[in-house]
């Protein structure tokens, strides 16, 4: 949403700089504020922008996807995805969320897809393992109920491949 009101701020301001320089007025104090908003918008989103020669200004978000073109503005959105509760970024009807390559929502989309999933495989590497060394040492024994060679815990499905675990391992501490 900050995004949108900043480059809703950068369409307003590109109006009324046109309209000053082309009475005569001067319209750098104008300037200075869009070159304010911009660095504004480039902590959350990467962005693109440029100045034509009849003074027009554009300012273009994930990979081209036009942000600000003169004195409007293509807001853009936060779709559900439909699982997690994920979302995905819009610019009008496109989808630019993986090719958002820098700010702020560069890095939340980053940490969302990229780092928690590398946290969840931890976690199930360190549960596979608690799991595979206390029933190793458990099977030795009884249980509660005096049965010999019993696992404490419900093994997890072994992994087709050694550097693949089963997700999910970190469940079976239920």
């Amino acid at each position: 949403n900050r995004v949108n009101t900043l480059a809703s701020n950068v369409a307003t301001l590109n109006q009324q700089i046109l309209v000053a320089e082309g009475s005569g007025s001067e319209a750098s104090g104008l300037r200075d504020q869009r070159q304010e908003y911009l660095k504004e918008i480039s902590e959350l989103v990467d962005i693109q922008y440029y100045e034509s020669t009849d003074g027009s200004f554009y300012v273009s978000v994930g990979g081209g996807h036009s942000l600000v073109s003169g004195n409007t503005f293509q807001p853009l959105s936060a779709v559900p995805m439909g699982i997690q509760g994920f979302f995905e970024v819009r610019s009008g009807s496109n989808n630019i969320t993986n090719i958002i390559s820098g700010g702020t929502i560069a890095g939340f989309v980053q940490i969302r897809d990229q780092k928690i999933p590398d946290y969840q495989n931890d976690l199930d590497t360190l549960a596979n393992t608690i799991i595979n060394q206390v029933n190793t040492q458990h099977v030795l024994g009884t249980d509660v109920l005096g049965n010999a060679g019993v696992n404490f815990f419900t093994p997890t499905p072994g992994p087709p491949l050694p550097q693949t675990l089963p997700t999910g391992a970190a469940r079976n501490f239920a």
